[in-house]
């Protein structure tokens, strides 16, 4: 719902979603901006094929990647990375380079991965 949404007005949504999140009100928001909602949100849930494929906390979705997120000078052929604003590489999955903590994308893409390949 936000990736239409100039900055401010990505602020007054975190802040709506935030203030009714705290007066106990449930908000379901089907979104692939999940940074827009880490702030407000403190439990998480993804759908795949129609059933629910994680049920928890954001901590919790980032530490599905934990240990299988690199920072490397290359990409590995065929791998799940993308380049960083200092010329690197971050890789998911299996590589060799610096190790760095999981974000929540992270910890999606590989759930994401997990369900593809099982």
């Amino acid at each position: 719902p936000s990736a239409g949404l100039d900055p401010q007005q990505r602020v007054a949504f975190r802040s709506i979603v935030g203030l009714l999140g705290s007066s106990g009100t449930s908000i379901l928001i089907s979104t692939h901006q999940i940074e827009d909602l880490l702030g407000v949100s403190g439990s998480v849930v993804v759908l795949a094929e129609g059933r629910v494929a994680f049920d928890g906390t954001p901590d919790v979705l980032a530490r599905l990647a934990k240990g299988s997120v690199w920072l490397t000078d290359d990409a590995p052929p065929g791998s799940v990375s993308w380049p960083t604003p200092d010329g690197r590489f971050r890789v998911l999955g299996k590589a060799s380079g610096q190790p760095i903590e999981p974000t929540v994308e992270d910890g999606y893409l590989m759930l994401l991965q997990q369900i593809h390949a099982g």
